[in-house]
């Protein structure tokens, strides 16, 4: 699956048919073009969380988000990708609101 946006390159998703209705109200593509960090975080529950990835293809280096979702603590993964030296952006959606755009934090390099 690719994407395409106004003055945007072309990027190539990984895993993204997997993404929750709540990921795809809160415009996940437009807060992750927006961004500068390395790894976006959203937290779905309890222990539950969604990690989108910048990453870019070994072969073409196309960029491409890699979408993976996990059952871990969402301090304990900040901390394992701040030790590895990525920049993290935490999104927070308010799943209160119809049009969410959630709240986002940023942890410096």
């Amino acid at each position: 699956m690719r994407i395409v946006g106004k003055d945007v390159e072309m990027v190539k998703l990984v895993n993204w048919s997997k993404a929750t209705e709540l990921e795809l109200n809160m415009g996940i593509g437009d807060i992750i073009k927006e961004t500068e960090a390395d790894v976006v975080l959203i937290p779905l529950g309890h222990k539950r969380l969604v990690e989108y990835i910048k990453s870019s293809d070994l072969d073409t280096s196309e960029p491409m988000i890699i979408r993976l979702e996990y059952s871990r603590s969402l301090i304990k993964e900040i901390e394992r990708l701040k030790r590895e030296g990525f920049l993290i952006t935490v999104v927070i959606p308010n799943p209160n609101l119809s049009e969410n755009k959630g709240k986002s934090l940023t942890t410096k390099k």
